[in-house]
This record gives structure tokens, C-alpha cells and sequence, in this order.
């Protein structure tokens, strides 16, 4: 090898001297001010902290799980960087107990299935009324009872009418003395009579083929028939055999029941998925068998001021069919209806888990990563059955808590600190470490029993046997974390029922049977907790008509929920809205 050219090796030599002076006077005064742990004068290292994340916190020295920087240590005396306003930070050990999760929000389909409900009526636009052209006696009527189907051309009734008879005669008449002039005897001018005579009678209610055959007519016969100018269904009669008559009294009254007006009744909330031309399915009780398709025609604009509701008018086909009384229509008119219409858009959404509405603005939790979730406050738009919209307050790709959002807030409420503005003495002593704050494992418990209630209350069999698989070892938490506190508290839980055995519950009305007890002790929780100045996030709601339910059931019933939306677990779809809000169970 050849020796380095002596320039080379002084390059060299300056560039190590030059780091190691830098090394020795650049550094100093930062090794002064941070001097070792444990060195005279040295302060304590309380735990160390992201710069860019200063949620990320860790007792020793490492690198911040997000962006991969060095960990700063935080002294005591020092109160490190402040998190953002909003925000709340949980342990591993937290989200691992409140089973937390969190999905991105994202431009998606958002769906709703209306279930609605009317009357099938007529088309108000098809009515016609038979009504009596002249004066007469009517001698026989061939139309017997209302629901007959008419058809064009169709005899109703045989009339004795002298005013007929006359103008039948006059028209016969001209009719003879028109064939005269054309045979090429004197005129008399009929060529201008006879037009007027045909009208008169046409106006009188006779057909065009019923005049051209009046030449024919039995000159000893006083009496006329009656024909149907239009077909339809006789809806009212007023038309008796040997009745009397006068000009433009109602004889008939016929609707065309080929197309049905079903009369749906939507409230203010289901109208943003309803539009013009839309396909539904109907179904009425007395034509259980079949499925009717129709679309809707109108929306009425105005709205009744008590029940916020208005009707939305459907169009559908009412075929003929035969029966033992002749041929019918299938939909009789003014049945009960029910409606099934189904409508979705494409918008940025989230789960409806995500969002928290409980009579204020809607607000989500948005999990930045490690540990820290940031409540935020959204626009919500149409709400569909599995996911909302999000008018405002959110981005895309940011990912929002969709299980234990609820218990996120909880924890909000139990860790704000004792000097925060419109703290209640109740969160002031959460806070500050007091016994009697609500442990996360009770909280865990409080929002497994509203995911069950909320699992009943949608009639959802394969939710509820999910949810009890999980029974035994939240109550275990929740048991655990009692431990050393309140004695009410632990009494409560301990009166928790057995849990049930998921797979040998037949069906949802025994599924009900067993949340009735189960829905009193966790009431009675919440009720303890209450009774310790805490406040829990949870309502506590009793139903009075629980014995209607299912057989067996008592008079009255209580659970827990939150939200303000009365959810009711032992009726479901069949009365979802029946409850009373309590303080506590008795």
C-alpha cells in the first residue's frame, strides 16, 4: 500500500482536533444544565416525552411510537408540553379494559331502509258519478251492490221515462222524413233537425249505438235501457228498483280501482330519503301471499304542526281477479298498508357507533394513535341504519372511535381536573383521585349492559349471544376494580344474575325473560354510584307495560341505556319508544 500524501494526512489530523474541540466546549453547557441523575444539584427525571406528540409519555428513555423522535425528559418542577385542549389520554391498560376501536372516516354508502305505514285508497281523479239525465221511474236495476265492476257499454238499469220516450220518438220521427227526402219526395228541412235530435239524446245519457238501433226498437215498448258510458268499481249506490227519480239525481257513484293512492305516513326525519319515482314494496294483511310494487307519486308539502308528519301518496296496479261474486279487484280500498322503501347516497360517514348524541351537539372521539382520542364536535347530516353523514367536523382518513366512544366520554367526565370551570363536586372528587370515582372496569360493565339492552331493543339474537360470550370476564373487571371502594358499589355488582348459556336461549322473548333481572342490577349500580355524588353517563329508563311483552313477564320492567333516545329492550320494533326516565330503581 502507498503511503498518504502528507496534505491528505494533515486534512485529517485538523478534521479530528476540530471535532473534538467542538465536542468538548459546543456541548458543555447542555451536559450543565441537564447533569446526570443522581449528580449534587441534579434534578429528578419525572418521565420522559414526544416533542411532537406529547401525549406519548414513558418512564424511561426511548423513541415516540408515532414519529420515531427521541424521547425529552421532563424534570421535576417542569410540566413538560402541554396537550391540546380536548384531548384525553389513556394507558395501554385502559383501552385494553374499555375495548376500544377506532376505523377511518370515508366516503361511503350510506343506507336506509323506511318502514312506513297507510291506508290503500282510490284515485281521487277517476271518480265519476251516474247520474240520473231525466226524469224516471226505474223499472229494473242490474246493478246490485257496490264493489260490482262496470265495463263500458254495460246495462245498469230499465227506465220509464215520458220525457225520453218523447225525444226518441221525435228523433225516430225526422229519422223517417229524412229517408223520405232522400228518396227524393218534397223537403222539410230535416237535414237540419236531425243533427239536433241525435244530440239531445247523446246529452240524455243514450250511447251511439243505442240511437242507431232506435229504428229497430219495439214501437209497444215504453221503456229504455240505461248503458254505463265509462267502466269502474261501483263504490256508492243510491239506486233502488221502482224509485222515482229527478234529473241529475245520483244514481251510482264508480271509481276506476285499477290504480291505488296508498296514502303512507312519514314524519319529518324519514323525508330526506324520500323523492318522487321512487320504488316501493308493499304488503297488506288481506293479501298476505303477495308482495305489491309502486312508486311515489307526491310528497304533501305541509306538514301536521302536532305529530310532524305528512303523507307521501304511492301509485300501484290493482289487478282483476276472479272470485265466487264475479271478477274483483286484488287491493280492496281503504285496507291498512305497510311500505318498505329503500334509499342510499354516496358521503363522507362514520359508523353510527362513532357518534355520541345526547340532546347537545353531536360529538366523536378521533384517535390520533398512542393512547391520545380528541372529542370533537359534527355536523351530522341523514342518518342512515348502519352509518351517518358527516356534514362537518371531520376529514377524511381521520379515524374516529366506533366501540367505547361512550366510555372515552365517561372517563372524560371522571378524570377533568378539580379546577376546571363548571366542575360538579362530584367530578372535581373523580379527579382528584378520590375512592369513590367510577373505576374504568365498572364503566366497561356499565356500557356491556347497553350494548345487551341495545341487542334486545333491535330484536338482534346473533348480537345478543356475541355480547354474553363476553359476561364473565368484564363482570370479573368490574369486580376487581372495586375492590377497596364503595361496599354499595360492590354489593350491586355482586347481585348481578348468573349469565345466561347463549346457545340453549331459544329466542328473543326468553332472551327478554332473562335481561328482566339483569336490567334491575345494573339500574341498582348506577343508582349506587348516584347515591355517591358520581355522576354516570348512563340513563336509567323503566317501561310499565312489560307484561304485554312476553308471557310471564312482570307489570314493570327497568333497564339502562345511554343517549336520550329511548330504546326499549323488552318490546323492540313493536313499541321502541315506551319509557319513563328514573333516578334510581326502588
Amino acid at each position: 500500500m502507498k503511503p498518504l500524501p502528507l496534505s491528505v494526512l494533515c486534512l485529517l489530523l485538523g478534521a479530528a482536533a476540530g471535532a473534538f474541540l467542538h465536542d468538548r466546549l459546543g456541548h458543555a453547557p447542555s451536559k450543565a444544565a441537564a447533569p446526570e441523575e443522581g449528580a449534587p444539584g441534579a434534578h429528578r427525571i419525572r418521565f420522559y416525552q414526544s416533542p411532537m406528540h406529547p401525549w406519548i409519555k414513558s418512564d424511561k428513555p426511548g423513541r415516540c411510537t408515532i414519529c420515531g423522535m427521541d424521547l425529552a425528559p421532563v424534570y421535576e418542577g417542569d410540566a413538560g408540553i402541554a396537550d391540546l385542549p380536548g384531548r384525553v389520554t389513556l394507558g395501554t391498560n385502559a383501552i385494553q379494559v374499555l375495548h376500544l376501536a377506532s376505523v377511518p372516516a370515508a366516503t361511503n354508502r350510506v343506507a336506509r331502509r323506511l318502514a312506513l305505514s297507510g291506508t290503500v285508497d282510490d284515485d281521487e281523479s277517476a271518480h265519476r258519478v251516474v247520474a240520473a239525465p231525466f226524469d224516471a221511474r226505474i223499472e229494473r236495476l242490474y246493478v246490485q251492490a257496490v264493489g260490482e265492476e262496470l265495463e263500458a257499454g254495460r246495462r245498469i238499469a230499465v227506465v220509464y221515462s215520458p220525457t225520453l220516450l218523447a225525444a226518441e220518438r221525435e228523433f225516430l220521427s225526422l229519422s223517417r222524413a229524412g229517408a223520405t227526402e232522400a228518396s227524393g219526395s218534397p223537403g222539410t228541412g230535416v237535414d237540419r233537425l236531425l243533427p239536433a235530435a241525435r244530440r239531445r239524446l247523446l246529452q240524455m245519457g243514450l250511447l251511439p249505438a243505442q240511437i242507431d238501433a232506435l229504428p229497430s226498437k219495439d214501437p209497444s215498448l215504453d221503456s229504455s235501457e240505461l248503458l254505463a258510458a265509462v267502466g269502474g268499481t261501483v263504490v256508492m249506490k243510491t239506486a233502488f228498483a221502482g224509485q222515482y227519480v229527478k234529473e241529475g239525481d245520483p244514481l251510482f257513484e264508480t271509481a276506476d280501482l285499477g290504480t291505488m293512492w296508498v296514502q303512507l305516513v312519514a314524519y319529518e326525519s324519514d323525508l330526506p330519503w324520500i323523492r318522487p319515482g321512487q320504488s316501493v314494496s308493499l304488503r297488506v294483511d288481506s293479501v298476505p301471499a303477495r308482495v305489491f310494487e309502486g312508486r311515489v307519486d307526491f310528497i304533501d308539502p305541509n306538514l301536521d304542526p302536532a305529530t310532524r308528519s305528512t303523507r307521501v301518496r304511492v301509485v300501484v296496479a290493482n289487478p282483476v281477479v276472479p272470485t265466487g261474486e264475479g271478477p274483483r279487484r286484488l287491493l280492496r280500498h281503504r285496507v291498512t298498508a305497510t311500505a318498505q322503501i329503500e334509499s342510499d347516497f354516496e358521503a363522507l360517514s362514520v359508523p353510527r357507533s362513532a357518534v355520541l348524541r345526547g340532546g347537545g351537539p353531536a360529538v366523536v372521539y378521533v384517535d390520533h394513535g398512542g393512547g391520545s382520542f380528541e372529542r370533537r364536535e359534527v355536523q351530522v347530516g341523514r342518518i342512515g341504519d348502519q352509518r351517518l353523514e358527516v356534514l362537518a367536523g371531520l376529514e377524511e382518513g381521520e379515524r374516529v372511535v366506533v366501540e367505547g366512544a361512550l366510555m372515552i366520554d365517561a372517563q372524560t367526565q371522571l378524570n377533568r381536573p378539580a379546577d376546571s370551570a363548571g366542575d360538579s363536586p362530584a367530578t372535581s372528587k373523580a379527579g382528584s383521585g378520590s375512592s369513590e370515582a367510577l373505576p374504568p372496569g365498572l364503566i366497561a360493565w356499565l356500557g356491556f349492559s347497553d350494548r345487551i339492552a341495545a341487542s334486545l331493543a333491535g330484536s338482534d339474537m346473533s348480537a345478543f349471544r356475541k355480547e354474553v360470550a363476553h359476561y364473565d370476564p368484564i363482570r370479573a373487571d368490574a369486580v376487581v376494580s372495586l375492590a377497596g371502594r364503595s361496599d354499595a358499589l360492590k354489593e350491586a355488582v355482586d347481585s348481578l344474575p348468573a349469565p345466561p348459556d347463549a346457545q340453549a336461549i331459544s329466542g328473543i322473548e326468553e332472551a327478554r325473560r332473562w335481561f328482566v333481572g339483569f336490567g334491575r342490577s345494573s339500574a341498582v349500580v348506577v343508582g349506587a354510584a348516584r347515591s355517591l355524588g358520581i355522576e354516570v353517563p348512563f340513563r336509567i329508563y323503566q317501561c310499565p307495560m312489560v307484561s304485554t311483552a312476553f308471557p310471564g313477564a312482570p307489570k314493570r320492567a327497568v333497564w339502562i341505556q345511554s343517549g336520550a333516545e329511548v330504546r326499549n329492550p323488552y318490546f323492540g320494533a313493536a313499541m321502541p319508544d315506551c319509557g319513563t326516565e328514573l333516578r334510581e330503581v326502588r
